[in-house]
């Protein structure tokens, strides 16, 4: 019997020096378009820079030549598909607070929103209830203080939902990712902030 032998590529990586993500800066400016697993043969073909399509993908993100991507699993809205990207996913949500003065109610609905990843509260309104309105606020506040996320997690609402909440959305390029109606679990870092 004669043993098969795969070749294993395992180890031999480079390491990532300056001088290395300066060269594949420079041929990834030269291309119109970057299809990361020829592009990454492509280097290690001509340049001999032997790195994996993940890290160069990473070399890329971090120098604006590709744009980072939502995970394509099903369902789209749980915890899985966070992002190890700082404002890669936002979660928003308002909900009813009622204060106590002098035996009055006052009501009042807070609308809010928290970067799903590291649970940092970017942006707020308070108003009398929930509208598309106020959901765009609470967007712009965000936009404002940490740039556009990737995608956003809401309810099914109807302020999140609106035509004129989706062409906001649309406008500025964020996927939308509807948690399941009646499901708190699939919207759970808002509900946490909330809590």
């Amino acid at each position: 019997m004669v043993p098969l032998i795969v070749p294993d590529g395992r180890g031999k990586a480079c390491k990532v020096t300056p001088d290395i993500v300066r060269q594949i800066v420079e041929v990834a400016k030269s291309k119109s378009r970057i299809r990361l697993k020829s592009f990454t043969r492509q280097l290690t073909a001509e340049k001999d820079i032997v790195l994996s399509s993940k890290k160069v993908s990473e070399i890329l993100i971090a120098n604006g030549l590709y744009r980072p991507e939502i995970r394509r699993r099903r369902p789209r809205f749980y915890q899985s598909l966070r992002q190890g990207i700082p404002n890669g996913l936002v979660s928003i949500d308002g909900s009813e607070f009622t204060i106590w003065i002098e035996h009055m109610p006052y009501k009042f609905n807070l609308e809010l929103s928290v970067d799903v990843d590291s649970f940092c509260h970017t942006g707020f309104s308070i108003s009398d209830s929930e509208t598309t309105e106020e959901f765009i606020k609470v967007m712009e506040a965000h936009k404002a203080s940490w740039g556009l996320p990737i995608g956003l997690v809401s309810n099914h609402g109807s302020a999140n939902l609106s035509v004129q909440a989706m062409d906001y959305l649309n406008q500025n390029n964020i996927e939308m990712l509807p948690a399941g109606p009646a499901n708190p679990k699939g919207n759970g870092a808002i509900e946490g902030a909330f809590s």
